[in-house]
Formats: C-alpha cells, sequence, structure tokens
C-alpha cells in the first residue's frame, strides 16, 4: 500500500470510528432545513432589532404552530416568519399564542397552509441518552441555515446538555436525532467553558403542544432575563447535586456563567 493510500484509508476508519459518524447525515439535514424557521424581531416601526430560529410543528390536534424560546418572542413589537427558502409564514388570528417562561418556550398557531404538513418536522417518543449523536439547525448571528453537529453530554434536571457548537440567534433551533426527529430545542450556554449549551427537553415541547390552555399566554408579566437564567441555574444546581463529581456547585455560582441565545 502506498502513502496516499494509506493515509486515505486512516482517514477513513477515522471517521467511521467517530462516535457520531452518520452517513446519512446530508440527507437528514436536506430533510429538516425545510422545517426550521428564521425569526425576526420588529420594533413598531417595523425596524428589525434580533434574530433567531423556531421550527414547524405539529399538534396532537392536527393544527400547526411554530416552537422557540419564550425569552425570543418578547424581544419585538412584531414578528416575522421566513422558512429558510424564504416561504412566509402567518399567524392564526383567531388562536391565541402561549407562553411560559418557567420552562422558555412559546408556541405561536399558524394559519393553515398546505405547506405546513410536507414541512412540519416529527417528535421523537423516545427517550434521550447521553452519548446519542445530535445536530442542531439555526441562525446564529444571521447565518441562517447553519448545521452544527455534536452529542448530548448530560442530561440535567428540566434540561440537557449538548456539544453542538451554538451562538446567539440559534434560541429556539431545534434539536433532532439521526432519525430527524426532534428531542430538545435550545436555549442558552455556560459562558465559561466550550459547548456547555443547554436545551429544553423533549416532554416539556410535548407538553407545550398538547395542553397550551394550561399554559400562560403571551400577554401574560414579563419574567426578566436575570429570573429566567435564575431558573435555568436552579435547574442545573439540582442536577449537579445528584452528581458527586459536581455536588459543590451551586445556583449562584451557575448564575453567573449562563447566557441565553
Amino acid at each position: 500500500m502506498n502513502l496516499y493510500k494509506l493515509i486515505a484509508t486512516t482517514a477513513l476508519l477515522a471517521v467511521n470510528a467517530y462516535a457520531g459518524y452518520n452517513p446519512n447525515t446530508p440527507e437528514l439535514v436536506a430533510k429538516t432545513k425545510p422545517g426550521v424557521v428564521n425569526i425576526v424581531m420588529l420594533d413598531k416601526e417595523h425596524t428589525p432589532i434580533g434574530q433567531a430560529t423556531g421550527w414547524v410543528a405539529k399538534t396532537d390536534a392536527g393544527t400547526y404552530q411554530i416552537v422557540t424560546n419564550a425569552h425570543v418572542v418578547r424581544e419585538g413589537d412584531y414578528i416575522r416568519l421566513t422558512t429558510l427558502a424564504g416561504v412566509n409564514l402567518w399567524f392564526d388570528q383567531a388562536a391565541q399564542p402561549t407562553y411560559d417562561p418557567d420552562i422558555d418556550i412559546a408556541t405561536m398557531p399558524l394559519k393553515n397552509d398546505p405547506i405546513l404538513a410536507k414541512i412540519a418536522l416529527p417528535i421523537a417518543t423516545g427517550s434521550l441518552a447521553e452519548g446519542e449523536h445530535i445536530l442542531v439547525i439555526g441562525n446564529p448571528e444571521g447565518l441562517t441555515g447553519t448545521v452544527s453537529d455534536g452529542m448530548v453530554s448530560a442530561n440535567r434536571n428540566d434540561a440537557f446538555q449538548i456539544t453542538a457548537p451554538i451562538s446567539p440567534g440559534s434560541s429556539g433551533s431545534p434539536v433532532v436525532n439521526d432519525q430527524g426527529e426532534v428531542v430538545g430545542m435550545v436555549k442558552g450556554f455556560m459562558r465559561e467553558g466550550q459547548n456547555l449549551n443547554l436545551c429544553v427537553p423533549l416532554l416539556q415541547i410535548r407538553l407545550a403542544l398538547r395542553t397550551p390552555s394550561d399554559h400562560r399566554e403571551l400577554n401574560a408579566p414579563q419574567s426578566t432575563e436575570e429570573q429566567r437564567i435564575d431558573k435555568i441555574a436552579t435547574d442545573l444546581a439540582f442536577g449537579f447535586a445528584n452528581d458527586t463529581a459536581h455536588g459543590t456547585i451551586n445556583r449562584s455560582a451557575l448564575q453567573h456563567y449562563i447566557s441565553l441565545v
């Protein structure tokens, strides 16, 4: 075997040995991207003031909604929704958006459109294992349709942790498994560290889509970013307390390191 063949073979073996390697990833990305939405927040003059990510989901009742983070929808007076293919989506004015800052989820009902059945992302039904390979597709720093991958690095109390890179603008990005099913949603990261990224777990998403009447309405009193960070820190501190390797980390220590995206 000559040197070039040896290098090529070694590289191929290294890629296949990578725990997250999935030869179907390009196909998976192409299938998932149509259901990812660019969310632009506008002020009263309809001037863009921020950008984030959401995704199209089908509820148990057969309707379609945009799912994103609660802290996203509070940033603007108006919201513009566009698929990554450039198709505008419209709110169903007859339905009530829901907003729950405690679990950082907002859902926004959409007007019925034939395209929604084609692009809605399937939601997983099984459990999420630590070490499982995942993809994140979102709009970090305005770079729409950015794909990153990684693994589930830990299951916490009311969140789970992933290694896939995220940045501001990634809020609301769907986290999908190798079957193309949504298993969670990006919500923040630890500032002091590398790829210590936090996600809304699947159970909370499923509950938000199943029982919107149990959630706070969009015009509910606004929680501050400090309060939302405190909630995440409390959840993480509880999770760390049950991990003997991190039992000394407390809520106040964690608050300093958390950023919402």
